[in-house]
């Protein structure tokens, strides 16, 4: 999967100014993501992770039955697209 160097510029802006600067970091790669590639070839964009647990408890593992997932990260996580969203909006 190849993210689109413009798309991840705007994330890292949006990152910056909706959460915390130098929240966003740039993720190891990974075998996760590979159906996300498919669309990365039509339509540029950027995969990206979002930490999803309390900061000091447990990690629990994506796609298992005891996930818990703090409902704070959902708000950002939501205004974080948004944000990138915008950016790529005309100014």
């Amino acid at each position: 999967m190849v993210n689109d160097l413009v798309s991840v510029a705007r994330l890292f802006v949006a990152a910056e100014l909706i959460l915390e600067p130098e929240v966003a970091t740039a993720a190891t790669q990974s075998l996760g993501g590979e159906a996300f590639a498919w669309y990365l070839q039509t339509v540029p964009g950027v995969m990206a992770w979002l930490e999803t647990r309390t900061p000091g408890a447990t990690i629990f593992e994506l796609h298992q039955g005891d996930l818990i997932v703090d409902d704070w990260v959902v708000i950002m996580g939501a205004r974080l697209l948004l944000g990138a969203g915008m950016a790529h909006l005309p100014h």
